[in-house]
């Protein structure tokens, strides 16, 4: 393992979704200098390039039941054009075309509430870790070169996928922060979740309330709830996609002798001094 808390340049954050990963994660940031890399806003990016082109047609357009996949790209495109309200983002020069259908087959799975397929979350995460570490390091906001992960791996092949990249940069995983938290109090907190669609700052009306309950306080953009924070079922699904997929990746990080501390997403407060005590609590033991 790293030896020094200064060599360290890869941190994986895992847990399941709504138990409490932002706010170690934010103490991590700080604490190491790293950025943040996370596949939920890395889809959100996508989703929000499709959903700006209010889509009226059906989503399920889009699958091929007979091939048990999406149709072709090429298919999908034509899909979109004949039922996009808004032509003017179609015809930008800006528009990315890969990404916009990219986030329609994103958001396809995201309102089933399943977690999207290897390939695409691979491909997702690959662009956007090879432009961090081929940018200059002032053009990433981080003090030193340096990466939290979150929400990637959550398969065994991700998993492989990323030791696979990882050996290409010459990185390793060099610990994993699990945070630990029931189902039943992750579903209660869940619906309290705020994102500000602008910077994607995470508040939650309780414990990180937003300014009047309603703005960020970071760029005052009126917050909304994640529609797939809204619906129990779809919370229950996630949780069942995490016991099903996650749990079994990170049980292969602990066999493969990768170090992990384990803290709880339930604080008796939600202070960051409280959360720092935490999370470097468990992490320094691992120095």
């Amino acid at each position: 393992m790293t030896s020094k808390k200064e060599d360290v340049k890869i941190i994986l954050v895992m847990g399941k979704s709504g138990s409490g990963k932002q706010p170690r994660i934010d103490c991590l940031a700080e604490e190491f200098g790293f950025m943040q890399v996370s596949t939920g806003n890395l889809f959100r990016a996508c989703i929000g390039l499709f959903n700006s082109v209010d889509f009226k047609g059906e989503l399920k357009s889009a699958w091929d039941d007979s091939k048990n996949d999406f149709k072709p790209d090429t298919d999908l495109l034509k899909i979109v054009e004949e039922h996009a309200a808004n032509k003017d983002v179609l015809s930008s020069a800006a528009t990315n075309k890969e990404t916009l259908i990219l986030g329609m087959k994103a958001k396809y799975f995201v309102e089933a509430g399943l977690f999207c397929p290897d390939s695409i979350t691979n491909g997702i995460f690959a662009n956007a870790f090879e432009t961090y570490f081929s940018a200059p390091l002032e053009t990433c906001g981080s003090k030193r070169r340096g990466l939290i992960l979150d929400g990637f791996p959550r398969t065994l092949p991700q998993g492989q996928f990323l030791d696979d990249l990882l050996k290409k940069h010459n990185l390793k995983i060099d610990f994993i922060l699990e945070v630990d938290l029931d189902d039943d109090t992750i579903i209660k907190r869940t619906t309290d979740r705020r994102i500000c669609p602008k910077c994607q700052a995470v508040f939650h009306l309780m414990f990180k309330p937003p300014r009047d309950e309603k703005f960020c306080t970071e760029c005052g953009t009126e917050v909304k709830q994640r529609a797939d924070d809204a619906s129990e079922a779809l919370l229950r699904n996630r949780l069942k996609e995490y016991t099903d997929k996650v749990a079994p990746t990170l049980a292969k990080y602990k066999a493969d002798g990768i170090p992990v501390a384990t803290v709880t997403g339930n604080l008796p407060d939600m202070k960051p001094e409280t959360i720092r005590n935490s999370v470097m609590g468990a992490v320094d033991k691992l120095f």
